[in-house]
């Protein structure tokens, strides 16, 4: 609920692969070339007769390797680094005093500054050094892939080390070419077949001399054959000796540094771990041996823990890495089939049933065990069963095939040897689709009938289960337990991801197996990879004020100063006055009889808390109702609307129900004007609860926010006066659910100020925003009103993008943030625009945290966690792309994961407010600086975050807009934009 705080979703988010940032519900609840990916195998049609409505098996695993002896190593010469231009390293900027009450004439010039730059147009003092930055702004060009990309202020970090390692290539391979053959297949087979089919000819093996490798349509040697194009002859033993011609065609040749060499080691590295003694389920591999089973009065064995790897070879400024990171997949031990038992047994009627059936698993992955594949939910028939019969052909000759019917039940049984329970034969069919790569002839195939996918229907005991639900995550004691066998510490990974470095040439040794990588002279160095140009940047000062006045009644600033081992600064907040206080009137505080006692515990603490904490506030209006049905708070706040107009309400809720939750928060922000509210829950305030005082410090600190208020600033930074920054992202429901995008933005200099908005998408999992235009007009609106121009340079924080998509994100994306500023200016000003505008400079960063990359800090001991404010800019970079990597959380248990930022887009003009010199582009050490700054202002949690504010301000915004409000909702798509209350109302951060 909402008197949570933000402590979870900033704290622990180095534990696990997830996304970390609880998307609970309540107020305070690379391109495929060379990434590894886009080498994987197509799905492969079953080996027996399947029908269309049948999913098809998977080889069965190799058997596990024996140990073997390391392999001698023989000469190699290692993959060149990409040639970088030379960088100009700037000075550490200068420490500046902090500013003490002795000093009343300077801490009153600060206070000014920062409360102007608060209030109105920016202005304020910064100590950064600008040495040499002419010099490098002026190097900078506003391209896609920047050639300049690093600088270097801030202290070095010895020691540092990634999850990667060197890739060695032979001379011979650095000047040989790279032959690349189309495979045709007649008759038609699916492309794991043919892979077989290829990979066990005698003609193709002694024609390429074994050394070749296949993904299932193109083949890859360094020899090349006698003809341009030759057929092939095999025998199809499992289809009646049927004889198939193999045609392989040349269709180009790559020389050495092609992009088509890395997706080659990429389908070498995948074949390896296919032929080893891991199991792909997905896109990646796990070791189904060391299944982990969490233990515990809490789990119950109700999942299981597969451990794998995710794996790529690319390109980076170091030269060509191995880069490798431990994951988990989490299985449960129930089935769809359990699940559709629970809701029957806890429906009171049929259709009841079927609504619970369709909400609990539409949109869920699960994992057939007989085939080891990934589907996904996309409806459930309830007119067929497991006893009802389809239509398939198989083939019983070489030119005859026969029409067979047979039933769900009985074909499992046949050609997978699954047998499902008698009481759950009548269960309703699952349709699925799959999560694999989908072959031409399916997709072609499925757009004929129709549908997008090709979908099969599956029987809902075969159908077993995957991830946590939603009460899974909300029970602690089972999160610690699965926890326990997923959390890594860095030692831990880096032991594992060596040995399996090393299982890559001795694996094939140990087993008297061919070792590909040795046919293409490579060979993977066991050691991780250094990061010799880490730099730790200078923690950024936060403000809040104390509680002291000057002799003149200014408010003094403090500083507020976080420990070495936790990026938070939670102790001090009690001991201060907010940033910017908004009075608490004309608000009511609603509960139930029940918890009357409760509500006044509250209510006493929060008079005691707003008044150490500098919020003026009037006395409430207490309201009481009856019952605790979703009606009988709606009547009841309507009475209390009776006596006026409300500011604000806190509702005390008894438990957490959604549907109260979400009736609630629908009629106080449906309405007009807007109502804004706060939800808590009644037990955390009755006899026996712990921390009363602590949670009432930050449901105090909430509603201050979501009254506009700030709670603490960053100190200004000169250099981005003028600058307005906007986070972006996008929800989506696993049903059929629109997607919903969201806009938040900020106001002034020191970034206590936002304007949000939400909007409805066209489709359901879209993640190209394609309705930024109205939310981002209104907001440079909102920005105008303020500063009485336009700003000068917008910087975009993109969340929810994957590799793929950044170059389709830049040319849409953008386009919509021009059309946005075209429309407010004009060459003379008008009520509606804001006159000429000469230059309006957009960056725009992507911000990705579901990454593969890690980095440790080896010590004495082992390898420990690297310390927050870390920043690599090099060397495991990709050398045609303007990123960098920050690491700015601790994690008591696990690894740190950290969050990598991709400038796709920069045609900002910065200028340098002491020289007056207009440069091109913001240099990158400015750029991380402020992305550093921006995870310090997120008001729901007293310290650094995984991402910038604005991010994870428009993730909070697009969930609560989904899952609260509804997508479907017509007052969805600018909910606060249509009238001057409701723009008003978007200054706040009701969401929060």
């Amino acid at each position: 609920m909402e008197n949570s705080g933000g402590r979870g979703r900033a704290r622990g988010r180095g534990v696990a692969r997830g996304r970390g940032r609880g998307a609970g519900r309540g107020d305070g609840a690379g391109r495929g070339v060379g990434r590894g990916r886009a080498a994987a195998a197509a799905a492969a049609p079953a080996a027996a007769p399947a029908p269309a409505a049948a999913p098809a098996p998977a080889a069965a695993p190799a058997p596990a390797p024996a140990a073997a002896p390391p392999a001698q190593a023989a000469p190699q010469a290692a993959a060149p680094a990409p040639q970088r231009a030379p960088v100009q390293q700037q000075a550490p900027p200068a420490q500046a005093a902090a500013p003490t009450p002795a000093a009343a004439a300077s801490v009153g010039g600060v206070t000014a500054q920062m409360q102007q730059a608060s209030l109105s147009a920016p202005t304020g003092s910064s100590d950064i050094d600008v040495r040499g930055y002419e010099q490098l702004a002026e190097s900078l060009v506003p391209t896609y892939f920047q050639s300049q990309k690093r600088s270097g202020t801030g202290r070095a970090v010895e020691h540092v080390y990634a999850n990667a390692f060197p890739v060695h290539l032979g001379q011979q391979l650095q000047t040989a070419v790279f032959y690349q053959y189309h495979v045709n297949c007649v008759p038609e087979r699916g492309p794991k077949v043919v892979r077989a089919m290829v990979m066990r000819c005698e003609g193709i093996q002694q024609a390429f001399g074994g050394r070749f490798a296949f993904d299932g349509g193109q083949a890859y040697s360094l020899t090349r054959l006698p003809e341009d194009s030759m057929d092939f002859q095999v025998i199809d033993e499992k289809q009646d000796n049927e004889t198939i011609t193999i045609t392989m065609r040349k269709v180009a040749e790559n020389p050495f540094g092609s992009p088509i060499l890395l997706q080659l080691f990429n389908i070498l590295l995948r074949s390896f771990m296919k032929n080893s003694n891991l199991t792909a389920i997905g896109r990646n591999y796990y070791d189904k041996a060391q299944i982990r089973r969490p233990t515990g009065p809490a789990v119950r064995d109700a999942l299981e823990v597969f451990p794998g790897y995710e794996t790529s070879i690319r390109s980076c400024d170091a030269g060509v890495l191995l880069i490798v990171d431990n994951i988990h997949k989490i299985v449960r031990t129930d089935t769809a089939a359990t699940m559709m038992g629970r809701c029957l047994k806890e429906a009171r009627g049929q259709e009841q049933a079927v609504e619970a059936m369709r909400a609990t698993l539409i949109g869920e992955t699960i994992l057939t065990r007989h085939n080891n594949k990934m589907y996904k939910i996309v409806d459930i028939v309830f007119d067929k069963t497991a006893n009802s019969t389809f239509e398939g052909r198989r083939k019983v000759s070489r030119n005859e095939y026969e029409d067979f019917t047979t039933s769900f039940k009985d074909y499992f049984e046949k050609y997978y040897d699954e047998s499902i329970p008698n009481d759950q034969l009548n269960l309703p069919l699952l349709e699925v689709e799959s999560k694999e790569k989908v072959p031409q002839f399916r997709r072609e195939a499925a757009a004929e009938a129709g549908g997008a996918r090709p979908t099969v229907l599956l029987p809902p005991a075969l159908a077993t289960m995957t991830g946590l639900t939603d009460q899974q995550r909300a029970n602690f004691q089972f999160m610690k337990a699965v926890s326990e066998q997923t959390a890594m510490t860095p030692q831990q990974r880096a032991v594992t991801t060596t040995n399996f470095v090393k299982s890559i040439h001795e694996y094939p040794v140990a087993n008297g197996k061919r070792d590909r990588f040795q046919d293409f002279q490579v060979r993977f160095q066991p050691d991780l990879v250094q990061v010799k140009a880490a730099r730790m940047l200078e923690r950024h000062k936060m403000y809040m004020f104390k509680k002291a006045r000057t002799s003149d009644g200014k408010q003094i600033p403090d500083h507020l100063p976080m420990a070495d081992n936790s990026p938070d600064f939670s102790r001090r907040i009690k001991d201060c006055h907010v940033w910017r206080a908004e009075k608490l009137e004309k608000w009511f505080l609603l509960h139930t009889q029940k918890n009357a006692k409760a509500a006044e515990t509250f209510y006493v603490g929060t008079k005691q808390i707003l008044t150490g904490l500098g919020i003026p506030f009037t006395e409430p209006l207490i309201l009481r109702t009856q019952g605790d049905r979703p009606d009988h708070f709606v009547a009841t706040i309507n009475d209390g609307l009776k006596r006026g107009q409300p500011k604000f309400v806190v509702i005390m809720l008894p438990n957490n129900a959604a549907t109260r939750y979400c009736t609630i928060k629908r009629f106080l922000l449906l309405r007009d004007p807007p109502i804004g509210s706060q939800c808590i829950l009644a037990n955390k305030y009755g006899p026996g609860s712990k921390n009363t005082m602590g949670i009432i410090t930050k449901v105090c600190l909430q509603i201050n926010a979501k009254l506009a208020g700030a709670l603490w600033a960053p100190e200004p930074m000169d250099m981005f006066q003028g600058y307005m920054t906007v986070g972006l992202d996008v929800w989506h429901k696993k049903s059929s659910q629109n997607s919903v995008g969201a806009l938040v933005s900020t106001l002034t200099h020191l970034q206590d100020r936002f304007y949000s908005e939400s909007f409805r998408m066209n489709y359901q999992g879209q993640e190209t925003i394609t309705g930024m235009h109205v939310p981002l007009t209104n907001a440079l609106r909102a920005f105008c009103k303020g500063h009485k121009r336009m700003p000068a340079n917008i910087i975009f924080y993109r969340d929810g993008v994957g590799k793929g998509q950044l170059s389709h994100i830049r040319n849409l994306e953008v386009e919509q943030v021009y059309n946005a500023v075209k429309e407010l200016t004009t060459p003379e000003p008008t009520e509606q625009t804001f006159g000429a505008q000469q230059h309006v400079g957009v960056m725009y960063i992507v911000v990705q945290k579901r990454i593969m990359t890690r980095f440790y800090r080896r010590s004495q001991t082992g390898y420990d966690n690297v310390p927050y404010g870390l920043v690599v800019d090099s060397d495991i970079t990709d050398p045609e792309m303007y990123e960098f990597y920050l690491c700015n959380q601790t994690a008591r248990v696990g690894t740190v994961c950290p969050t990598r930022y991709i400038i796709v887009y920069d045609t900002t003009q910065l200028r340098n407010p002491r020289t007056n010199i207009l440069a091109k582009g913001t240099p990158p050490d400015l750029v991380q600086r402020w992305t550093y700054m921006l995870t310090h202002t997120y008001y729901n949690w007293p310290g650094c975050i995984t991402v910038p504010a604005p991010c994870l301000y428009a993730h909070k915004l697009a969930y609560y807009q989904g899952e609260v409000l509804g997508p479907d909702n017509p007052q969805v798509n600018y909910i606060g934009a249509a009238t001057p209350e409701r723009r008003a109302f978007n200054q706040t951060l009701y969401y929060l």
